[in-house]
């Protein structure tokens, strides 16, 4: 979660800097969108980042459970009563479920780093396109980052742009 923040600010900043970079010789009107509200905020942020909190929970309970597998096998395997064909057995079977939980381990967090990007991406275009129609509806010239301002008075339309995603991403 805290990669996928850091993605969706990273790029707020660059629609703010590619905002300011197109401003034309004259001052126009400009507001600010506080990113880090709008992905507070949002429901539509909120669900992208529930299905990851589900997804890394399940990637969780699934470890825990190689987990105690492999201590249910330690513990036979230093237990007394056991004989050294089962030993051995119980050693083979131990290295297999390790090497599985390592995979499972890996391979789960490609596929979570692929549901962040992807998350990140939707995120930033469905904000892209909300500050756009609302900065031409408005007839603004720019729409920069909140947080990237040192003052903002009235130019802040974050509640404007919640409204907006949230409304087109149900």
């Amino acid at each position: 979660m805290k990669n996928l923040r850091k993605m969706l600010k990273a790029t707020a900043l660059s629609v703010g800097l590619l905002s300011l970079m197109s401003l034309s010789s004259y001052a126009g009107d400009f507001a600010c969108v506080d990113t880090q509200a709008v992905m507070q905020k949002s429901t539509f942020a909120k669900s992208l980042g529930k299905s990851l909190n589900e997804k890394v929970a399940n990637i969780r309970k699934k470890l825990q459970a190689y987990e105690a597998e492999l201590q249910n096998l330690q513990k036979e395997i230093e237990s007394k009563a056991i004989s050294k064909q089962a030993k051995k057995q119980k050693i083979k079977e131990y290295e297999n479920v390790r090497l599985k939980a390592l995979e499972y381990q890996q391979d789960a967090q490609k596929e979570l780093q692929a549901m962040q990007e992807k998350a990140g991406k939707e995120f930033t275009e469905a904000l892209k396109t909300a500050v756009t129609n609302y900065a031409k509806s408005h007839h603004l010239e720019g729409v920069f980052d909140c947080n990237q301002m040192l003052y903002t008075g009235n130019l802040d339309i974050t509640s404007a742009i919640i409204k907006a995603l949230d409304s087109t991403h149900k």
